[in-house]
């Protein structure tokens, strides 16, 4: 076994844990990472027993080269008798629609690609993960550009070798191991034009500054993670230390000001924060520099607010700061609005309040759970089947349901334009989605991929009732 699958091997082991069984969806572009990765992954799999799937995603921006890498992923896998699926998209459409940059946009439809697999794969195999390339120079990378753009602690603690359910396996390794890893197989990958254009941030970084430090100190690199290391307990810490006074002095959205004064600034900060995430806007976009402000209204003058994002107010009243949305509810037709749902625990009941609809969710065994609902208003949902965060939104271009077992599609528009639903309406339909995968639209459809099945083992029960009709 070579050296490297050596390394990555006892990495996985260490930090990731793979289990026998687990199947391990590999993103594979045709680069030289990519094609590292696939290629240790393919020599280590029977001593992790672990079973591979390779997807490539095309994203329909360097035109014959685009398509002569997917050909060369599909042949270098088709060698190895691995199944593969290539994902066309269209990133500069994508990202000309949602008003974001073409990095940005081939990034979210990158791990849509591969979460739309994963959901195919989950109806036979129990775990599946995701396994991207970013190895140590990646890290780092992203370290440095959280410094540059200012970030609290989180932004500093680098790429983690799992996360939700994407795994990194090479984070251990430099880019020159691994170049040199396919230089002992003989093995040839392609080379993206794009990673040398020096406009995107991230390849100035790898291009003019790491040189810079690493011939500062050959151990650059590895200092920054250590810090970074560090800096990850340190965050760990203080979040906890966060959630618990948390716990003590905020209540309902009200923070008691006296009681969180007595904490020094960095704890004090992190009790807002995780108020913030309380809320049922959960604090979204909520930046350091709103925190720092809600620090100093507690020190401040009653009847004082301070407007935050997501349509949070802070307002000062009686000693007390009290976190409410605009009106305490979202109910203008035509804003957009977006509820971001954490993960659920067994048990754990949340409530909402939605353009008129009080929303409540909860998640159960299904051993536990009562008749299949009938009702318009009430749906179950096999948890299991949902990989990404939920949402409670409204619609967004590119939206869309899955309608039958062959993972067969329709885009939301065409639904509402079939159910002929007058235009001044549609954005006033409550969704529940992930990414643009929308798993019920409140009082209509619902998705055909995350329903309950035999196979079920949790259930997320939602009901929803006009708020008028109380």
């Amino acid at each position: 076994m070579d050296r490297v699958e050596e390394e990555v091997l006892s990495f996985i082991k260490s930090s990731i844990g793979l289990k026998k069984g687990d199947t391990v969806i590999v993103g594979v572009s045709g680069g030289s990472d990519s094609v590292a990765l696939f290629r240790i992954l393919y020599a280590i799999k029977d001593e992790l027993g672990i079973n591979l799937h390779v997807v490539h995603v095309e994203h329909g921006i360097r035109g014959e080269e685009s398509i002569y890498d997917a050909s060369f992923t599909s042949e270098l896998v088709g060698e190895y008798d691995v199944d593969i699926d290539v994902c066309n998209v269209k990133v500069p459409k994508y990202a000309k629609e949602n008003g974001m940059s073409e990095e940005e946009a081939a990034r979210v439809l990158r791990y849509k690609a591969f979460r739309d697999v994963k959901n195919r794969l989950l109806k036979k195999n129990k775990n599946v993960y995701i396994a991207v390339a970013h190895h140590k120079e990646d890290s780092v990378e992203t370290v440095l550009l959280q410094l540059i753009r200012g970030t609290g602690l989180k932004g500093l603690t680098g790429l983690r070798p799992v996360r939700d359910d994407v795994i990194r396996p090479l984070l251990n390794l430099e880019k020159s191991e691994l170049i040199a890893y396919l230089d002992r197989l003989g093995q040839n990958y392609r080379i993206d034009k794009t990673n040398f254009d020096d406009e995107i941030q991230r390849n100035r970084i790898r291009h003019e500054i790491l040189p810079i430090l690493k011939d500062m100190n050959n151990k650059a690199m590895d200092h920054i993670l250590h810090s970074a290391s560090i800096v990850m307990e340190a965050e760990r810490h203080i979040a906890e230390e966060g959630r618990f006074f948390s716990g003590k002095y905020c209540k309902d959205n009200i923070i008691d000001c006296e009681k969180i004064c007595e904490l020094d600034s960095v704890l004090r900060r992190q009790v807002i924060l995780e108020a913030l995430r309380n809320t049922e806007t959960r604090g979204k976009d909520v930046s350091a520099k709103q925190i720092v402000a809600i620090e100093k209204l507690c020190f401040g003058e009653d009847k004082k607010s301070i407007n935050l994002s997501g349509r949070l107010i802070a307002t000062r009243k009686n000693g007390k700061i009290v976190i409410s949305t605009e009106n305490d509810v979202i109910s203008t037709k035509n804003d957009n609005f977006d509820i971001s749902l954490e993960r659920f625990t067994i048990g754990e009941k949340k409530s909402f309040d939605v353009l008129g609809y009080h929303i409540e969710i909860s998640l159960m065994r299904k051993e536990e759970a009562d008749a299949f609902p009938e009702s318009q208003y009430t749906k179950w949902f096999d948890y299991d089947k949902i990989v990404s965060n939920l949402h409670l939104r409204n619609r967004r271009t590119g939206d869309y349901f899955v309608i039958d077992s062959e993972d067969r599609t329709q885009l939301l528009r065409r639904f509402m334009i079939n159910e002929k639903i007058p235009s001044e309406d549609r954005n006033s339909i409550v969704l529940l989605a992930s990414d643009n995968r929308i798993h019920w639209a409140i009082g209509y459809r619902v998705g055909y991929d995350s329903r309950v099945t035999d196979e079920t083992e949790n259930i997320l029960l939602i009901s929803a009732r006009r708020k008028e009709n109380e």
